[in-house]
This record gives C-alpha cells, sequence and structure tokens, in this order.
C-alpha cells in the first residue's frame, strides 16, 4: 500500500483506502458516481474484493476496477476477470506498471 500512496500522491491524484471490501461496497453504495477507479485488493476481511466487486458491479457496472494480488494463479485471475474486474496488478509492482494502469483507466 505504501508505494501506491506515494505513486498517488506524486501524481496528485485524490484516493480514499478502505481496511475490507464492505467498506468499499459501502462508499460505492452511498455515492456510486465519486469514484473514477478502484484498486481492489482481493484478499479482504469481513468481504473479499471478489465479493465486493460483483456487488459494485450491481451499482455501477462502468467504474474500473483492478484487481491488486500476489502471487495469483490462472484459476483466481480468471476469477477476478470473471466478477467484474478489469484488469490485474500482481504484487510486487513497480511505478511504471502502476501508472501504465492508471494511465489506461483513467481517461
Amino acid at each position: 500500500m505504501e508505494l501506491i500512496h506515494r505513486y498517488l500522491k506524486t501524481a496528485h491524484l485524490e484516493f480514499e483506502t478502505v481496511d475490507n471490501g464492505e467498506e468499499c461496497l459501502n462508499l460505492i453504495t452511498a455515492n456510486p458516481l465519486k469514484y473514477d477507479l478502484i484498486l481492489m485488493d482481493i484478499h479482504m476481511p469481513l468481504m473479499s474484493g471478489l465479493e465486493a466487486t460483483e456487488q459494485i458491479r450491481r451499482i455501477n457496472p462502468k467504474i474500473p476496477i483492478i484487481a491488486l494480488t500476489a502471487g495469483v494463479t490462472q484459476d483466481e485471475q480468471d476469477k477476478c476477470l470473471a466478477c467484474g474486474m478489469n484488469a490485474l496488478l500482481i504484487k510486487p509492482f513497480d511505478a511504471l506498471s502502476l501508472a501504465t494502469i492508471l494511465n489506461k483507466y483513467l481517461k
């Protein structure tokens, strides 16, 4: 998370962080069009990123959701895309990989 926060601050992007998928879902439910993109850890407490994504897709089907994950198998990658995520950013990643994803989806 430290790399992401540093990059987003350096890029002068506004962002919010949450501790679990339920908090993310609550933010989107409260204001479905406020956010331009979600960076979603798939392994979170209370509600996984996969489950949160499926529910967010019912509220806002167009918001880009990028999975953040470490050591993901092909099956897990397929599950991320099947639940509605747009792309995956596999940890550890560097600032260039993050910038490339953000540039692609924040137009």
